[in-house]
């Protein structure tokens, strides 16, 4: 209690310190949250346009070695993996693929659901839409029947209309489960993974023939859209770790202010019987509140600006953000003790002259 009525009597300086600190923090941390955000909704775009995708095209897959699949997966760790084959279908064209083709590019439903596993190991009779798909052929709804080269299948879902992705045409294709086969299907077919490790392009070409794949990856692309991001956050957090600064440097300035216009006060203390370490720890403490309460303050404007930014954008990184709130605890801990040594050293005389 004696703590905070210190601080209510010298409020002036104490507020001029606690809205620059505030600022300080407050654009330090959103900086961060807008950089969380703006990586999260850059991710998203790049999954939906498949620039972290690798596509493998094979001109003759009966020439595909046996189980090269399962060799490829366990070798390189590949969590993402879909085979793709599409073939013409009036003015659009029929896709069977494995129902990992929904993660893979991050496809959206307007109703209904996607393929599943059960659907690729019973091969079962089910077909979802592409949205122009879905307008062609009558807008069915789910649960209806609709003809496929003189097979039935029941509609399970619909996209969502203007689905993008660089390698397949989402709207005017028609995604059925990888086990069928027409008529008229090709003999090539499409892989599309996801995977890091640079060395798997040579890896394929080796085993699959180097006439026989085509490999195109936009990983380069992804990495080098990342690396200009990471560079804007660092130029963002340095010009508001600049902003710290002068907001520390304003608070030992007012701190030490403070000391000088309080010196009669801590000389009539250390005359009452206050110690050195007393004072000390008055102006540490002092410090503290300050900081704290600036932190405080921060928190809460950064809270009231997530509250009125649109649901993606919610991004709070609590880890990153704590580390932020750590170190200008240190720095503003650090930056405290000088005035307070300061205070501790003024002696009943000293102040006495002061006040004269």
């Amino acid at each position: 209690m004696w703590l905070l009525k210190e601080i209510y009597y010298h409020r002036r300086e104490h507020y001029l310190s606690m809205l620059a600190q505030t600022t300080a923090v407050f654009l330090l941390l959103m900086v961060s949250v807008m950089c969380d955000s703006g990586e999260a909704l850059l991710k998203g775009q790049v999954s939906k346009l498949g620039l972290d995708v690798t596509l493998t095209q094979i001109t003759d897959a009966s020439a595909l070695p046996v189980n090269w699949e399962r060799e490829f997966i366990r070798r390189y760790g590949i969590k993402q993996f879909c085979r793709y084959r599409s073939v013409p279908f009036e003015k659009l064209q029929i896709v069977s693929c494995d129902p990992g083709l929904k993660e893979l590019f991050s496809l959206e439903m307007d109703k209904g659901s996607f393929l599943d596993e059960c659907d690729a190991l019973y091969n079962a009779d089910k077909v979802v839409l592409g949205h122009t798909s879905w307008k062609e052929l009558g807008r069915p709804g789910i649960g209806d029947l609709i003809c496929l080269d003189g097979v039935s299948f029941r509609v399970t879902g619909v996209l969502k209309e203007y689905s993008e992705n660089l390698f397949v045409d989402l709207d005017n294709s028609i995604f059925i489960p990888s086990g069928y086969r027409f008529s008229q299907r090709p003999e090539s077919i499409s892989y599309y993974f996801r995977c890091g490790d640079h060395y798997v392009e040579d890896w394929l070409q080796e085993t699959l023939g180097h006439d026989n794949c085509l490999i195109i990856s936009q990983q380069g692309m992804a990495e080098a859209i990342d690396s200009i991001f990471r560079g804007v956050r660092g130029i963002l957090s340095v010009i508001s770790a600049v902003s710290l600064v002068v907001a520390f440097m304003g608070l030992i300035n007012s701190s030490l202010n403070n000391v000088r216009k309080r010196s009669y006060e801590i000389g009539i203390k250390k005359s009452l019987g206050a110690s050195d370490r007393d004072i000390y720890r008055q102006f540490v403490l002092e410090g503290i509140f300050i900081i704290a309460s600036s932190v405080i303050m921060a928190l809460r404007g950064v809270a009231g600006v997530m509250a009125i930014m649109p649901q993606e954008l919610r991004v709070f990184n609590a880890s990153r953000c704590v580390a932020i709130i750590f170190k200008v605890m240190a720095a503003g801990l650090v930056c405290s003790l000088y005035p307070a040594i300061k205070a501790s050293r003024t002696t009943v005389i000293g102040s006495l002259r002061g006040k004269q």
